[in-house]
This record gives structure tokens, C-alpha cells and sequence, in this order.
């Protein structure tokens, strides 16, 4: 150990290397990855007692790290997944994307049916790849958003003077198939028009109210319509005739019909023929047919009938006791 102290003490100067930089490996433009020569030579080196022989060391140039992180992504409930992106960073000599081959592989476990929260995305090697570059990778995360709902006010009608009907809504933009029984509470209705309003249309607005749901959020709210109506209903055609040979003419067993048509859509309307119930039944549109079967106890002569009924919104129209085109039927 002395003589070797002794040596290094005689020695004066400095070794001279070549094929590498003075500088940070990392930094240097020293070439692709692989090992590269050093070569050492005299330089500056003296001894008095010594004579100098060079042997030549590598410099191995191993591949610089990237990083390949997973973007963040955004999506509403019910939602193809968007395009999932990666950044990658971490790039030398001032080099950029276009030095790799291929694309990593990024993948979610979200589906068009995940609910509201955050999930992974995953990021994988893929097809990547780069002669002096490795890939690290990061997860990103796909938030999954309350999909937007609509909450229409149906529309309404009733009579001057009545009270309000319940009011009600249609809630659309359901996703998934899903229907309304994935929604709870109900939403609140307001109305400018009271008990004295005239005839006309009024706002029903709608409001949250108590509504919730888990994937949906509520973000618009659209007004209906309370149409106030003070106009009776009338009957435009009465035709009565019997299902005997002779139409305005009956018998035990016979049936006798009257026929009418409203001037709008009616509730169902009740009407007595011969001073009895009969039956009502709905042709098609606003038409309508009354009818009973005669029997022996029923008074003989010109038959009677009478027809009530209101519009939809409550109004009623003045009792019909007459036919609108003369036709009569006489039991005997």
C-alpha cells in the first residue's frame, strides 16, 4: 500500500479521454443506445519513475424513461365512453412524439350502464415502442356525470270556476332504458290562473320539487298549459230509430237507439230512454249510441229520451230531449 501512495504521489497531470462528452449522460448527443468507447491517452500525465500504457472502458448508453399517462376524460351517464388519450412525457435532446412507433393500449372498466363516479384508466405498452426510449405508465380517470333530465308540465283544462285539476309531468331523457320508477319525489306546479280566472290559457311551471335520482341530474323545467274553458258542449246530430222493419216504429224486444254526436270531446254521458237507464256506448270520435231494449211494462206512444253531459273540463251542456232530424219512434 506504501509503494502504490508512492506511485500516485509521483504521478503528475492528467489522463486525456475521448469519445465521450464532458456532461451529464443524460444531456449529451452522444448517439442511440449501446456502449461506446473511451479511449484514454497521455495527456498531461508525468512520472519521474513510471511509463504509462492506456486501456480503453465503454460508456454504455442505456434508454431514457418516458412516462405515458392515461388523460383525464369526462362523460354523462349513459354515454359511449370518449376517445381515451394518453400524454407522454419525458423526452430528450428536444426529440418529440414522432421518434416512437405504434400507440399504447388504454383501457376503463366503464360502460354505457356505470354509474356516476370515477373509474381507472388504465395504461398499458400496446404497440409502443422507441430505440432509445422505456415506457413507464400512469392511470388516468373517466368521471361519469348525472346525465341532464327534462320535466315537462302536462297540459290541463277545466271549467270556469272549478278547481284546479292535479297537475302532472312527463320526465324525459332517461337513458339505458330506464323509466321514471328510477326517479322519487315529485316536482311542485304553480299556476297564475285561481277560481275567478276567465276563460283562456295559463302556466302550469314546474319546479324540483322533492325530485332526486342517483344518475340524473334536473336542469330544465318546461311550463304547460291550463286552458280555462267556460263554453258548453252541444250535440251537432240526435237521429233515434229502432231495429223493427219500420224504424220509427217498435215492439216488445225491439231495440231502440239514439244516436249523437257532441260538438267536442265529452265525458261520458248518461241518458234514459222510455224513462230508463240506458246503455251508452262510444262509436268513434265524439259519436255516441244510447239504447235499451223494450219491454212489456214500458209506456206505448212517442218514445222520450234525454241526454246529459259535460266537456272535459267540467261544462255542462244543456240537456237534449229533441232529434236533430225529425226522426221519432212510437212503441205500441
Amino acid at each position: 500500500m506504501a509503494a502504490s501512495s508512492q506511485a500516485a504521489n509521483e504521478v503528475s497531470g492528467a489522463i486525456r479521454f475521448e469519445g465521450a462528452r464532458s456532461c451529464a449522460i443524460e444531456n449529451c448527443r452522444v448517439g442511440n443506445v449501446g456502449g461506446y468507447a473511451i479511449t484514454a491517452a497521455l495527456g498531461s500525465l508525468s512520472a519521474t519513475n513510471y511509463s504509462f500504457s492506456f486501456t480503453t472502458g465503454t460508456l454504455t448508453l442505456g434508454k431514457a424513461p418516458l412516462t405515458v399517462t392515461a388523460d383525464a376524460k369526462t362523460k354523462l351517464y349513459g354515454a359511449a365512453n370518449p376517445a381515451l388519450t394518453a400524454t407522454i412525457t419525458g423526452f430528450k435532446n428536444s426529440e418529440t412524439i414522432t421518434v416512437l412507433t405504434g400507440t399504447p393500449a388504454l383501457s376503463t372498466t366503464a360502460t354505457t350502464a356505470s354509474g356516476v363516479a370515477s373509474y381507472a384508466i388504465t395504461s398499458a405498452s400496446g404497440t409502443l415502442a422507441a430505440g432509445n426510449y422505456s415506457f413507464g405508465f400512469v392511470d388516468g380517470a373517466l368521471a361519469v356525470t348525472k346525465a341532464p333530465l327534462t320535466v315537462t308540465a302536462d297540459a290541463k283544462s277545466r271549467a270556469f270556476g272549478a278547481a284546479d285539476p292535479a297537475f302532472t309531468a312527463t320526465i324525459s331523457g332517461l337513458v339505458n332504458g330506464e323509466t321514471s320508477s328510477v326517479v322519487s319525489g315529485a316536482p311542485t306546479f304553480s299556476t297564475t290562473a285561481t277560481s275567478a280566472s276567465t276563460a283562456g290559457s295559463y302556466p302550469i311551471t314546474p319546479a324540483l320539487g322533492t325530485l332526486s335520482a342517483s344518475n340524473y341530474t334536473f336542469t330544465t323545467f318546461t311550463n304547460g298549459t291550463l286552458t280555462v274553458e267556460s263554453t258548453p258542449p252541444t250535440l251537432t246530430s240526435v237521429a233515434i230509430a229502432s231495429n223493427n222493419a219500420a224504424p220509427a216504429r217498435a215492439k216488445v224486444g225491439d231495440t231502440v237507439t239514439v244516436t249523437f254526436t257532441a260538438s267536442e270531446a265529452i265525458a261520458t254521458p248518461t241518458a234514459t230512454i222510455a224513462g230508463r237507464t240506458a246503455t251508452v256506448a262510444l262509436v268513434s270520435g265524439n259519436t255516441y249510441t244510447a239504447a235499451i231494449i223494450l219491454a212489456a211494462g214500458d209506456t206505448e206512444g212517442p218514445l222520450a229520451f234525454a241526454l246529459t253531459f259535460t266537456d272535459l273540463t267540467g261544462n255542462a251542456g244543456t240537456t237534449v230531449t229533441a232529434t236533430t232530424n225529425s226522426s221519432a219512434v212510437s212503441y205500441d
